[in-house]
């Protein structure tokens, strides 16, 4: 299958940069694993699970969050997950 793509210089630059940083040797390669980490956190959603990532350091942690994650699983739920996690702890962003 092909999928034909229209970025904006930097978001090619940003997919340019993923791919070297991953170590990807193709588009092909870097989609397939996207799309692996879209589907496990998908699982993780629809199973009321909340996408966290942990400081080994400190113990600090950070909830992802992304517009898309209202729309699976146990909505409720994560919203009220979402609405008792600091702000602070929430990162927003991909980029």
């Amino acid at each position: 299958m092909r999928i034909p793509l229209e970025l904006s210089k930097a978001e090619s630059e940003n997919v340019k940069n993923l791919l070297a940083k991953a170590g990807f040797e193709s588009y092909s390669e870097l989609f397939n694993n996207a799309a692996t980490l879209l589907q496990w956190s998908i699982q993780q959603l629809e199973n009321g699970r909340s996408i966290i990532s942990v400081d080994d350091g400190t113990g600090e942690t950070k909830q992802l969050w992304m517009p898309f994650f209202d729309r699976i699983g146990n909505s409720t739920q994560q919203e009220s997950e979402m609405l008792s996690a600091s702000p602070a702890n929430r990162d927003e962003s991909l980029g």
